[in-house]
């Protein structure tokens, strides 16, 4: 608030101040987001800023503080920002200010918003924020610009002119730099020795250099406790100390001894000897520390202010290092930091390079924008063009020796560096005082990083794209100038006098281990970023021995974190951000922590990304159009619960064209209510990140491998959106769905179901009782759409009307859900598709539909329905018939005559015999049992032998497929015998004969036998089975649910297209023959056993029994389960003599019986014609006909300006492809010339597929017509 109050007044004198100035620069990484609040807006806020003189009273500003009605030059809706008071001092505004101005003039500053249009065409023309170089050194652009322009020889020629520069410099200063260090205290040149100083600061001053502090610094040491000052090289950060230095050696006379202490009494080391050794040899092969001495030396040589660090060694790998730790003795509460490090050089690294590859691979022209907003740019050299194998990137690592202990600390900072372990011999510890900068000190990582930037700079000067991390140098060079980049760097290490790890260096090359990853530039279109093997082994060993112990110590936690944090961030997708959030708590707890189920979970996810994720791949290809997405959410008061919607608008724009696209939704219900009770009171937040949701997954198609910048307005949301993760549970589920497209696939449960349908998916997705009434709204949207646009021949519409002109309430989709209430979801799909067909022919033909008359239906039976399906015409006459009795459709008496009829006659003559899917073999039924049994010859998992025993259910049950999925419950009641005699009973709760209101309200019962053709009870094995692999076996979830990636189960069933092909899949599998196969289907389960019954010859009433068959028995035939008692024994005596070989169904008529006396017993009978079972194949429904009418109803067409408010008023359905596959022609409403639409997709298959469609309520009431949208979800 000072800070604004200061900028305020500041603004009031003149002096403009940017509101973003003294933000930190973000860390943009490649293809990661900062965190909100460090990123600076991409846009900003206001198009200007204006400030007017203005008398207070005329201020009129609503509770947003946005001007009512315009003033002077500022349009209404500007927002007041700041008023300057005629006696000084400014006052920022809060909601109306009316009461609070003082009366006479004010100078107020307005900031003025864009205009829709003029926001929406500037943030098409940004850059994305991955593309730009925010926080690239202007030196690095300026050498990519000049290699790239100007090609290799003006790079050698500049490199060779400075280092000949700096030859002579050092030459000159030799005897000046022999005289400093004579002048040096003995420890401090001791470390300098061989150091060109003088030559160093001469370069830092040619070059600018902001940190003119530093060369007194190494020449006097540094300081380990005091206060850093301000380089200029680093973002300003402070942060105070906890003492100050002579609190310090006041505080030492308690530390010491205790400290000392420790030491002495601390457990023995497994590497004590090792640790020793390797102090000894800094002491005799480097100089770095002096010693040892006893405590008593000690304070002989300090006095009572000198502090102990204590020395301990960390394993890495096959190295052991050394840590001292100076937070332990309070020397690090000691120093006041005063600038932030940043540490970007692999994301700097990575940006560069991308642009490099892209430029290469375009082969055109270099643009690169500097910080100033000046830019290099120039065609891309001839060299480069020609020559692909000198233009491949390659990169290396320099590695600085030792890099902290090559400078020296301040002599009398010795005291509090005492370095002290214990020696082995005795056991006593001893203490060596240390003379470099010391590892573990929080003073020299800042005094280190300042020498390291200037290296860099030097590095830079000399033409070379060198990034720094610490001691590390990533370098980036092109393949023909390599060689002589490295020999440049190696040139002026050396003639500075800094030592390299020069043995330990790979040359440069496409593949490369950089700050502990491996960069692999090799392909010329992507750079691919993956954990180094062995490191990621490392980490995940750790996880697995936090597994194994089940729990987890908090010492190991913000180690074990770092880590994995680290590890995870080369993994492509974002899942690893969610389980590291649900394991933050952890570090809080102070004592062992038992592991959850959820943690463990957590911890399992994470050791999977970390051994089998896929690498983070970068493309530098084209990234396609500019797209950008807005999403929005909103909630209001309701009756009941909040009314909470949604919408989205993406725009994408491609050499000057602009798609638009857009939703608009009502969060379901069951969603707002669970939000609610969950005890949360303000929901926008989640409805907001819904919307984000929503748009990701409506618009995959468009945004999957895309740069797209979202536009949100809910601060949470954006913070939730770029972490991956949230506090909330709510958020967090949320953020699941969001992000686990980038999941990468793990261990599936089936194989054989992951070939057959593609891949498994990765969410619960909408329940079944969900799609099935998503799947009739979708049919009534259907017909409120035809009864609507000729509300004139409809009763029911007229009826609405009427009730509309009295002042009744009156609603046409309430009205259809009355008159619909007895009818099935199918009906109503079917009964539309012929009504529709007729007025999309009579569209086409320029005549109205409606009102009908006996011409215009015989030009539509004549002309339409010869040509269509031999069942159509008699279709067509039904729905007829069924609009005039429920929804009261004109139709003349004298229309349906019989010149009508008789084409739907004629048409019906014609009609092929049913050709239904042929029953199973014998053979096919045997192998399913074997598969499920453990008896078969290939290899499946559990989730296989549950599918082949599902099919078993469905053959010896008789049962359509989608009777078998609704099986309410499962039970099993078995006689405990050698034979296991015995049933599965299931109570079906949705069924095709289920046709009246009656049957609706009950169950069908559905009974198999348990034994099969096999000797083995298949029914035992698969109840166990099911209840091993979790499938919940009640009212509301299919018998047999889609799996999902990483466990668990839709609570939807397998769509029949997919059961199909699993079935035959798993035939061909243990079988081979894929002959006797091919022509089978999930309506092959129900013959088959009816089909044996008829050829074995039992009674037709028995079959129809078996077989759930309406007759005119009633539905006590049907739905009776003690029915079934007696037709039951006699299939199990036919299911026997197939065991045993006695019957055999598969043979000629004159092999089915192996006695002769058997076969003039048993006469076989015609098969059944079954009631329940439709023409239509029950795995690849056809409704193109029906849906190309649909189509019509959302023809194009012209719409004035002003109705874009009104499609905020909006129904959102889903149509379900169980029973239609969705097809709609493209559409666009225009406004004004305008594109102000979207183009819908086309057909939609695959049961995990909806078509969502919105129907804009404004438009049918005012201009007669519908807007339908496709779109993936």
């Amino acid at each position: 608030m000072f800070a604004e109050q200061l900028r305020l007044a500041a603004a009031d004198d003149g002096f403009l101040i940017d509101a973003q100035a003294l933000l930190p620069q973000a860390n943009t990484w490649v293809q990661r987001q900062a965190k909100s609040s460090k990123l600076q807006p991409i846009m900003p806020e206001y198009r200007y800023t204006v400030t007017v003189s203005v008398d207070s009273a005329a201020l009129s500003l609503d509770s947003k503080s946005c001007l009512c009605d315009p003033l002077q030059s500022v349009p209404a809706g500007s927002r007041l920002l700041r008023l300057a008071l005629p006696g000084g001092g400014c006052l920022k505004p809060k909601g109306s200010l009316a009461s609070s101005l003082p009366p006479g003039l004010v100078s107020a500053t307005f900031g003025v918003y864009r205009a829709q249009s003029e926001f929406v065409s500037a943030s098409l023309e940004l850059e994305h924020p991955f593309d730009a170089f925010a926080y690239i050194p202007d030196g690095i652009l300026r050498n990519l610009g000049d290699l790239l322009i100007s090609g290799p020889l003006p790079i050698m020629r500049k490199r060779l002119a400075l280092l000949t520069k700096w030859r002579s410099w050092a030459s000159d200063l030799d005897r000046a730099e022999a005289e400093l260090h004579k002048t040096l205290e003995s420890s401090v040149a001791r470390v300098l020795s061989g150091k060109k100083l003088l030559l160093l600061e001469k370069i830092a001053q040619s070059l600018g250099w902001p940190d003119v502090d530093l060369f007194s610094d190494i020449k006097n040491g540094f300081s380990l406790v005091g206060s850093a000052g301000v380089t200029g090289v680093f973002e300003t950060s402070f942060k105070a100390a906890e003492f100050t230095e002579d609190e310090l050696d006041s505080r030492a006379k308690f530390l010491r001894p205790a400290l000392w202490g420790k030491i002495a009494s601390s457990a023995t080391s497994e590497f004590e000897d090792e640790l020793w050794q390797k102090t000894l040899d800094e002491r005799d092969k480097k100089g770095w520390i002096t010693g040892p001495y006893t405590y008593e030396e000690l304070d002989r040589m300090f006095g009572p202010t000198w502090l102990p660090v204590r020395r301990f060694g960390i394993r890495q790998r096959a190295k052991l290092r050394c840590i001292d730790d100076l937070s332990e003795n309070a020397v690090n509460s000691s120093w006041e930091v005063a600038e932030k490090i940043d540490l970007r050089a692999l994301d700097e690294l990575l940006w560069v390079t991308s642009r490099l590859m892209k430029i290469m691979l375009d082969k055109g022209f270099v643009d690169l924008k500097l910080s100033d907003g000046s830019r290099v740019c120039g065609p891309l050299h001839q060299m480069w063009k020609s020559n692909s194998a000198g233009a491949q990137p390659v990169i290396k690592c320099v590695d600085l020796e030792a890099a902290y202990k090559q400078w020296p600390i301040r002599p009398q900072d010795s005291k509090r560096c005492v370095v002290s372990l214990r020696r082995p011999d005795d056991g006593l510890p001893v203490g060596f005082v240390c003379h470099v900068l010391p590892f573990g000190s929080l003073a020299s990582v800042g005094h280190f990083n300042r020498i390291a930037r200037l290296v860099q700079r030097i590095l830079i000067e000399l033409g070379c794209m060198a990034f720094n991390y610490f001691d590390d140098y990533p370098v980036l060079d092109l393949s023909l100038t390599s060689g002589g980049t490295e020999k440049t760097m190696r040139s002026v290490m050396r003639l500075l006098g800094i030592s390299c790890s020069e043995d330990k260096e790979l040359p440069f090359a496409p593949v490369a281990d950089i700050l502990g990853v491996r960069l692999d530039l090799s392909s010329p279109q992507c750079i691919r970023v993956q954990n180094k093997p062995d490191k990621a082994s490392d980490v995940a060993a750790s996880v697995d021995k936090v597994l194994s112990e089940g729990m987890v110590r908090p010492r190991e936690v913000e180690s074990l974190f770092g880590r994995i944090h680290f590890i995870d961030s080369q993994v492509l997708g974002r899942m690893g951000r969610l389980a590291l959030g649900t394991l933050r708590h952890l570090s809080k707890h102070s004592d062992a922590h038992h592991l959850s189920r959820a943690e463990e979970e957590a911890f399992k996810l994470l050791r999977d990304r970390m051994l089998h994720g896929e690498p983070r791949k970068i493309d530098v290809g084209n990234h396609g159009p500019a797209i950008v997405v807005y999403t929005d959410g909103a909630c209001e008061p309701g009756a009941t619960r909040q009314l909470c919607t949604v919408g989205g608008v993406l725009y994408s724009r491609l050499r000057g064209v602009t798609c638009v696209r857009y939703f608009g939704a009502k969060v379901p219900d069951v969603l707002v209510d669970r939000w609610a009770s969950q005890g949360k009171r303000h929901l926008i937040g989640l409805v907001e990140m819904y919307a984000l949701v929503l748009a990701r997954f409506a618009w995959k198609e468009y945004l999957d491998f895309q740069r797209v910048l979202f536009f949100l307005d809910h601060s949470g949301v954006l913070a939730s959106a770029i972490k991956c993760t949230s506090k909330d549970e709510l958020w967090r589920e949320l953020s699941v769905d969001l992000f686990d497209q980038w999941i990468v696939a793990m261990v599936q449960p089936s194989s054989v179901l992951k070939a057959v349908r593609g891949g498994l998916p990765k969410k619960p997705g909408p329940s079944w009782e969900e799609k099935l009434t998503l799947n009739r709204r979708a049919a009534l949207a259907k017909w409120e759409a035809l009864v609507w646009k000729n509300r004139d021949s409809f009763e029911v519409a007229r009826n609405v009307l009427r009730d509309s002109s009295a002042g009744r309430r009156a609603d046409l989709s309430q009205a259809l859900v009355d008159c619909f209430a007895g009818k099935a979801s199918a009906t109503l799909h079917s009964r539309v598709g012929p009504l529709l067909r007729y007025a999309h022919f009579m569209s086409r033909e320029h005549s109205d539909p409606f009102p009908m008359d006996e011409g215009k239906l015989y030009m539509f039976m004549d002309r339409y329905c010869r040509t269509a399906a031999a069942t159509f015409a008699r279709s067509f006459l039904e729905t007829l018939n069924f609009s005039k009795h429920v929804l009261g459709l004109d139709v003349p008496t004298s229309g349906i005559s019989q010149r009508v009829q008789g084409v739907a006659k004629a048409c019906y003559l014609d009609k092929r015999k049913l050709v239904q899917k042929p029953p199973l073999l014998v053979s096919h039924v045997q192998a399913l049992e074997d598969i499920l049994l453990g008896a078969s010859r290939a290899k499946f998992s559990d989730y296989d032998r549950v599918c082949a025993g599902f099919f078993c259910f469905a053959v010896y049950a008789r049962a359509r497929y989608s009777d078998a999925q609704a099986s309410a419950s499962l039970q099993l009641d078995v006689l405990e015998t050698e034979s296991s005699y015995g049933f599965l009973e299931a109570s079906v709760t949705r069924s095709k004969t289920s046709y009246s209101l009656e049957r609706k309200t009950r169950y069908l019962p559905v009974v198999a036998p348990v034994l099969g053709v096999r000797s083995e009870p298949w029914g035992v094995v698969w109840h166990e089975l099911l209840v091993k692999i979790g499938v919940t076996l009640r009212e509301g979830w299919p018998l047999l649910p889609v799996p999902m990636q990483g466990g668990g189960y839709q609570q939807a069933p397998i769509s029949p297209e997919h059961a199909g092909r699993l079935l035959r899949e798993l035939l061909r599998r243990e079988l081979g023959d894929a002959e006797s196969i091919s022509a089978l289907g999930t309506h092959s389960l129900k013959r088959t056993v009816l089909s044996w019954l008829a050829k074995y010859g039992l009674p037709r009433e028995v079959r129809a029994i078996l077989g759930y068959h309406s007759s005119d028995c009633g539905t006590e035939i049907v739905y009776a389960r003690d029915t079934l008692s007696g037709p039951l024994r006699q299939m199990q005596e036919v299911l026997e003599a197939v065991t045993f070989g006695r019957f055999r169904p598969d043979a000629t008529r004159s092999g089915y019986f192996a006695s002769e006396k058997l076969a003039r017993d048993r006469e076989p009978q015609d098969e059944l014609d079954s009631s329940s079972c439709g023409s239509g194949d029950e795995e690849v429904p056809d409704y193109a006909e029906d849906e190309l009418a649909s189509d019509a109803l959302a023809r194009r067409k012209v719409i004035d300006s002003g109705v874009a408010e009104r499609f905020l008023l909006c129904l959102f359905f889903l149509q379900s492809p169980l029973n239609i596959s969705s097809q709609f022609a493209d559409s666009a409403v225009r406004i004004k010339g305008e594109a102000f639409g979207w183009q819908l997709s086309a057909r939609l298959r695959g049961q995990d597929t909806f078509a969502c469609v919105l129907i804009w309520d404004a438009l049918m009431s005012i201009y007669d017509v519908m807007c339908y949208a496709a779109i993936a979800y």
